[in-house]
């Protein structure tokens, strides 16, 4: 039997303010705040701090994840949904950062739309699973979320594009417009192909 000194130094054996920071969840729900943000920034060794946001976010939206107690940080972050996410934020870093920030005069990286992404989209995903179910089982109250779900949107894209405007030194209409452009190319393709399947 374990003694009650193991209990107690479990958290300490399993890393948990390492994988594990609420408050760090909480100020990226907020917008960009230096750290990781910064004019110029390359976001050079936040590669933990990315992958903190992941995991906290992935244990506040899981239960699955939850579940698995101490071996929940590896597990998440080789998931498939881990990997799909990471794989979809890259994509459209890449796809902003290569295309779209161009036409608007943003000089902005690859690495820096991936961080600048991430951070600010990643700590959402828990918002908009709690308010899926929500929704779907709370009846009067559905209204109100729906609307959320419409609200949210509107906010974490102009919250990416304060984060890309500190980034590049651009200004926040240009990088909201461009963000903007990308994101209604990609739902014409999206109804595009709805409509022709």
């Amino acid at each position: 039997m374990a003694k009650l000194s193991e209990w107690l130094d479990l958290p300490k054996r399993l890393d948990i303010p390492k994988w594990f920071d609420l408050v760090e969840w909480v100020d990226l729900l907020q917008g960009p705040k230096d750290p990781p943000f910064a004019r110029n920034t390359l976001f050079a060794g936040e590669s933990k701090r990315f992958w903190r946001v992941l995991f906290t976010s992935g244990l506040l939206a899981g239960i699955s994840v939850l579940l698995e107690g101490g071996h929940a940080a590896k597990s998440f972050v080789l998931s498939p949904s881990a990997r799909l996410c990471i794989t979809g934020i890259a994509a459209f870093a890449g796809l902003y950062c290569l295309g779209v920030s161009r036409l608007f005069g943003l000089r902005i990286t690859i690495a820096q739309a991936f961080f600048t992404f991430g951070f600010l989209v990643i700590p959402w995903l828990p918002i908009f699973s709690f308010i899926a179910f929500l929704g779907s089982n709370f009846g009067k109250l559905s209204l109100t979320f729906l609307v959320m779900c419409y609200l949210f949107p509107i906010y974490i894209v102009w919250s990416v594009a304060k984060g890309i405007s500190v980034v590049s030194g651009a200004s926040k209409l240009r990088a909201f417009l461009s963000l903007s452009a990308l994101l209604g190319i990609m739902a014409g393709f999206g109804i595009y192909s709805l409509l022709t399947t």
